[in-house]
């Protein structure tokens, strides 16, 4: 997006190839090509983002789109802002959701008030686009913020190609400029929610190390919090040139409770791990879940169940109590709800549960298209 909206030049290395990526450079690619509707998929991300950015195309309409479980998805805060500073946006279905109809025009409110309790991306939209905002140089946060990691991670990211942007308390100042670089290349560090998969395989399975490259120690990335807390789990990092050396030692553990708050993605992860070792789980601050692929809360309520995990969900949090053991040789079968870290966080609990299949496994490929292709390499 930054390379889009700043039309900078730079080459982008170690760039992801997931659906979620090509999608987004394919919708780029059409909004440059004049066409005016814009389809996004599953990609809940784009569509956030490219929601902010088409209000500022002046004189130009667009309907965005995506897929069924898209139009299922809400959209209605971040619209309500962008409106109330001027955008014209309206509905073309269902009231809230996708997909929507943009006439780009000039915006020129100084603020812009959001509310901070739903979700980091729709800041995150604002931000990145912020550039093409031509007087608006100041957010005000209303409320909690959820995944605040993910909006200093945004924040990074701008100051990187030369924006002045700084968070204090509930307001984010903007100053003026465009993005700028000189930079003839970007090195793109790898996922650290994909890395997460590995790290519970390991915990799970009889591997005694594995080595994970692309990833930076001093991270950006919210999910990079996944170092500290297989530390419960008796898993060392260590960091090395381009690699990490992950290596399991003994650690036994009967509880493991953490606020997800700041990084929801690494959630169904860390509940399979609890699963696997069979320990009890305090896991909070999952606001955010209801609102993804699927209602993450409920789904994984439904799976980790058919373990013999005794569940209970709340709209915010989710408590394995215990266990009614079932049979390691049990035909267990792992509904992903099109969700493709459903499939990613329980697959390695194969290394347990021999006769467990996960349905519809290629959903990977909306974030991991080579998962299979990498865990396979685990056994």
């Amino acid at each position: 997006m930054i390379k889009f909206i700043g039309n900078l030049k730079f080459n982008i290395e170690n760039l992801s190839d997931s659906d979620d990526t090509k999608l987004l450079i394919n919708a780029l690619h059409d909004i440059h090509s004049g066409k005016s509707e814009i389809h996004i998929g599953d990609a809940g991300t784009n569509m956030r983002f490219l929601c902010a950015y088409l209000t500022c195309l002046e004189n130009k309409t667009f309907v965005l789109t995506g897929s069924e479980r898209m139009k299922e998805r809400p959209i209605k805060e971040l619209v309500d802002s962008l409106i109330s500073i001027g955008a014209d946006i309206s509905y073309v279905e269902k009231n809230g959701y996708p997909p929507i109809k943009i006439v780009g025009k000039a915006l020129n409110a100084s603020q812009i008030s959001m509310k901070a309790n739903v979700s980091s991306q729709y800041i995150s939209a604002i931000l990145l686009s912020s550039p093409l905002l031509k007087n608006t140089n100041q957010i005000e946060l209303d409320g909690d913020v959820v995944s605040s990691s993910y909006i200093k991670m945004t924040i990074e990211l701008m100051r990187l190609f030369g924006k002045n942007v700084s968070w204090t308390n509930d307001i984010i100042e903007i100053k003026p400029g465009l993005y700028k670089s000189d930079r003839q290349s970007i090195y793109n560090e790898s996922d650290w929610s994909a890395a997460s998969y590995f790290y519970n395989a390991l915990a799970l399975g009889d591997l005694e190390k594995v080595e994970l490259t692309g990833l930076l120690k001093n991270s950006v990335q919210a999910d990079s919090k996944i170092v500290d807390l297989y530390k419960t789990f008796g898993i060392n990092s260590d960091f090395q040139t381009n690699q990490i050396k992950v290596s399991k030692i003994n650690k036994k553990v009967d509880h493991f409770e953490f606020d997800f708050t700041d990084c929801p993605d690494i959630a169904q992860t860390l509940s399979v791990t609890c699963l696997g070792l069979g320990i009890t789980a305090n896991l909070t601050g999952l606001m955010t879940l209801k609102i993804k692929e699927t209602d993450r809360i409920v789904a994984l309520k439904n799976e980790l169940e058919k373990f013999g995990a005794i569940v209970e969900i709340t709209p915010t949090s989710l408590h394995i109590k215990g266990y009614d053991p079932i049979s390691k040789n049990a035909d267990i079968l792992v509904n992903t709800y099109n969700d493709h870290r459903m499939a990613m966080s329980f697959a390695p609990l194969k290394f347990i549960y021999s006769n467990m299949v996960i349905e519809n496994k290629d959903v990977v490929s909306k974030s991991f298209p080579k998962f299979w292709k990498e865990f396979s390499k685990l056994s």
